[in-house]
């Protein structure tokens, strides 16, 4: 601990010479510590104030050691070195160590009383507790500090004014007037810009310094005048209102000039620094707004073309307030519900509940004329319940289960209602991104489809007539093979019933053999009948349900039905079917009609040509279920291979082009694909992928 000299300011020392051993009750009256002792440190003297302090009672420390009582080594007294004399005095700050162990300052003072043979009789220190005063002068350099710290790290250019003179200029010149300190200071703009000059920047942090385009500290010190422009006084006699008035912060737009003269838009913010209201000092933060403004500016254009946009959409567009489900959407997910869709399944009424939650905000006038309100006003405010059949809520269920997986957006065809009843089809699209979504806010987009749809149903039914037709063409293809097809059974019926007769014309008929004749009779009849039937099928223009098939049997029954056809124009027919083929989910009719009108075509491709093969092969390849068939023909031009699949395309004379069209409308209808290439080093090969089951 460093020591100084000094003199004591008092006649305290040479009174503690003179009275001590005399008269004690004078230093018990004192707030200093007195502690006496000898050269060897031992205790002579203890008075009330070193009690309070150290927590040592007078009787516990006299006689005892000085160090073993302080902890600490008592004072060196160096009789040749001028630190202590007869009389003298020296004076040092001393941490120690309480009787409880708390630690305390001690400003001491130390005084000897006499000296025997050049050495200290009695050493006398006199201690005051200055702990409190230092832990206070601690904190007052770590809030500053602290106050330092953040006045450099703060995001913006802050600046430390100097207010003093502008207050006794203001004081002085309002004392004598009873009018509104701002309208009075307004009405004087050269008072004003006089109080700019005599408002002081004392300190810039860095992000001053570089918005104001300086080179150093200093160039940004001394009077603001420079800073502020003559079209900002009234902002600047705003501020000086506000100090006068005791408010502690005051913020602004306005315009400030930087070191070089430029101007700029700026959010200037004053406040009365902790602690420095005595002394009129501010802190004062100023923010390039220019950048800001900008933004702000850009944000209101983008409202203004938001605002145009919705309201002048072709589409209907919707603003929805869906912040009640947030909570049910919480419950649920609290309740462990993960699959939405399979809970409303069981919970229905949950998707009623919800629908009545969700109010319609805002909607343009697309939406009301789509679905017949009267005005905006008609439809805002309201739930979206109405416009929802109870029987058709796939489309709001789809919606409701994307909100509940977080999906920004979601799309489907649906069908809603108008307010008077009528059924529209419409294309939903529903939209929340994460800050929408955060404040329980939809968007919807719907687009009118009714005769889109209408549409689309017409030439489904116009495909479908089509597709008849072409069934019904083949059947007249086909006539010669029918007729094989049928006459065989028919044949045999005949056959075997008049070997019947034959039997039953025995005296003793032979009844086994004649259970064998009947049993052959109902298949041969089962037979033709199924030809029939396959027959009518494919003559009705009505087609069947989708349902599992095999694509292997579907082939099969193809070449059954075409067998006569080949072998009447020698097509060597072969087939390579995987065995365990998964089915294919479709209608088998038109799969059928496919196949048939693939292998007719294979047939007239192949009449021209002396070798005639026609292979049929069926394969699964990943997910997909794939035949081809491949003939041996002339093959398809080049120019010709793009146009194959088009409607009323044909390379034959008497063709309409409708045949391989409808195969394409049939297997993409069935999810699948349909393509055609040519085979070296003659024919062609037709691949039908179907997605497996």
């Amino acid at each position: 601990m460093k020591s100084t000299r000094r003199v004591i300011h008092s006649s305290l020392v040479p009174e503690t010479v003179q009275l001590l051993g005399v008269d004690c009750d004078v230093f018990d009256l004192m707030q200093e510590s007195v502690i006496a002792f000898d050269a060897n440190g031992r205790i002579s003297f203890w008075n009330a104030a070193s009690e309070r302090i150290y927590g040592w009672q007078r009787a516990d420390t006299v006689g005892r050691l000085f160090q073993e009582v302080l902890g600490d080594q008592p004072w060196q007294v160096d009789d040749t070195s001028g630190n202590a004399s007869d009389n003298g005095a020296c004076s040092k700050e001393i941490h120690r160590r309480t009787l409880c162990g708390r630690e305390v300052v001690i400003q001491a003072n130390l005084a000897i009383q006499s000296k025997s043979a050049g050495r200290a009789q009695r050493i006398i220190e006199i201690g005051l507790d200055v702990t409190v005063q230092r832990q206070a002068e601690l904190e007052a350099r770590v809030a500053q500090r602290q106050y330092r710290n953040v006045f450099q790290a703060v995001a913006a250019s802050a600046w430390e004014i100097d207010f003093t003179a502008v207050r006794v200029l203001v004081l002085g010149w309002l004392k004598s007037i009873d009018e509104d300190p701002r309208q009075w200071l307004k009405a004087r703009p050269a008072l004003v810009r006089e109080l700019i000059r005599a408002t002081i920047v004392t300190d810039v942090n860095d992000r001053g310094i570089q918005l104001f385009r300086a080179s150093n500290r200093e160039q940004l010190l001394g009077s603001i005048d420079r800073y502020w422009p003559e079209a900002s006084t009234d902002d600047f006699c705003e501020w000086i209102a506000s100090a006068l008035a005791g408010e502690t912060f005051f913020s602004r737009e306005t315009r400030q000039r930087r070191h070089d003269g430029v101007e700029f838009d700026a959010l200037f913010t004053a406040s009365f620094a902790p602690g420095a209201t005595e002394d009129d000092r501010l802190v004062v933060t100023i923010v390039d707004y220019s950048d800001i403004k900008r933004g702000q500016a850009a944000v209101r254009e983008s409202e203004a073309f938001y605002t145009d946009m919705f309201h002048g959409a072709a589409f209907s567009a919707w603003h929805l307030d869906a912040t009640e489900t947030q909570a049910i959407y919480s419950g649920l997910r609290a309740r462990g519900v993960t699959d939405f869709r399979a809970y409303v399944a069981e919970n229905p009424e949950l998707v009623f509940q919800i629908m009545e939650a969700i109010k319609v905000v805002d909607v343009n006038e697309t939406s009301v004329r789509l679905f017949g309100a009267i005005s905006r006003g008609q439809m805002i405010g309201q739930s979206v319940t109405p416009y929802w059949l109870p029987d058709r809520l796939e489309t709001f269920i789809g919606s409701l289960d994307a909100s509940f997986r977080g999906c920004p957006t979601f799309e489907s065809l649906g069908r809603m209602r108008t307010l008077a009843g009528n059924e529209i089809d419409v294309l939903f699209t529903r939209s929340a991104s994460s800050t929408l979504r955060n404040a329980g806010q939809l968007l919807l987009a719907i687009v009118d489809m009714t005769d889109k749809v209408n549409a689309q149903n017409a030439l489904a039914e116009m495909q479908a007539t089509f597709a008849h037709a072409a069934r019904v063409s083949s059947l007249g293809e086909l006539t010669a093979s029918i007729a094989h097809e049928i006459n065989q059974p028919l044949a045999a019926i005949a056959a075997n019933g008049e070997a019947a007769s034959r039997w039953l014309a025995h005296p003793v008929p032979d009844l086994g053999r004649l259970r064998g004749l009947s049993e052959d009779i109902i298949a041969d009849a089962r037979r033709a009948s199924d030809v029939v039937g396959h027959i009518r099928s494919m003559a009705s223009p009505q087609v069947g349900q989708y349902r599992p098939v095999s694509l292997n049997s579907l082939v099969g029954d193809a070449l059954t039905l075409l067998s006569s056809q080949l072998n009447k124009v020698g097509v060597q027919a072969t087939c390579d079917f995987q065995p365990d083929l998964p089915n294919v989910l479709g209608d088998p009719v038109q799969l059928q009609q496919v196949i048939v009108n693939l292998i007719l075509n294979a047939i007239q491709a192949m009449e021209a040509t002396p070798c005639r093969r026609l292979s049929l092969n069926t394969v699964l390849q990943g997910d997909h279920v794939s035949l081809t068939v491949i003939d041996t023909g002339l093959g398809i031009r080049t120019e010709n291979l793009g146009k194959l699949f088009g409607s009323f395309f044909t390379t034959k004379t008497d063709g309409m082009g409708i045949g391989l069209a409808i195969c394409r409308t049939i297997v993409e209808a069935h999810g699948g694909t349909i393509v055609a290439v040519n085979c070296a080093p003659r024919g062609a090969s037709f691949t039908v992928r179907l997605p497996a089951q």
